[in-house]
């Protein structure tokens, strides 16, 4: 996908942008881990207010999160993926759009999101923050395609 038909789904307008993996599990949060530990992403961890170094597995990771936060971070060329441990059923991380202003950001994210669908066979979509339904691109590693499905600022 070129940047000219990308762009649209990032531009600012004070929202994130969310990367959903839908209909997961654990076993699916622990492929998001092997995927991401096993690539040359920056990665941060932290677990209330204390960074640590990144676990092996997410298990535990979901009980408790009214006692603390847990936030995974991801470094993708320059753009900060946060992993949020809200559900199990459901892989949720955000992005700020205003970090994928070039062509080579969203290229990178874009690869991202193939590693990602790959690692846990499943599609993800990007979409307006909150809206995990309303999808902007969606990499489906079934087809090996990359597709943009709405436009953010003409389909609303």
């Amino acid at each position: 996908m070129d940047w000219e038909q990308a762009k649209s789904a990032f531009v600012r307008d004070g929202s994130l942008r969310d990367l959903y993996v839908l209909d997961t599990t654990v076993e699916d949060w622990r492929s998001l881990f092997d995927f991401v530990r096993g690539s040359m992403y920056g990665l941060r961890f932290r677990r209330g207010d204390d960074w640590r170094p990144v676990p092996a597995d997410p298990d535990g990771f979901f009980a408790g999160q009214s006692e603390w936060t847990t936030l995974l971070s991801i470094d993708v060329a320059g753009v900060a993926v946060h992993a949020h441990f809200f559900e199990t059923d459901q892989i949720e991380l955000d992005i700020e759009p205003s970090e994928v202003q070039t062509p080579e950001r969203a290229a990178a994210l874009f690869e991202f999101m193939r590693g990602l669908a790959r690692s846990v066979g499943k599609p993800v979509r990007l979409t307006p923050e909150n809206c995990r339904d309303y999808v902007l691109i969606e990499y489906d590693p079934a087809s090996d395609e990359l597709r943009k499905e709405h436009d953010h600022w003409t389909d609303q």
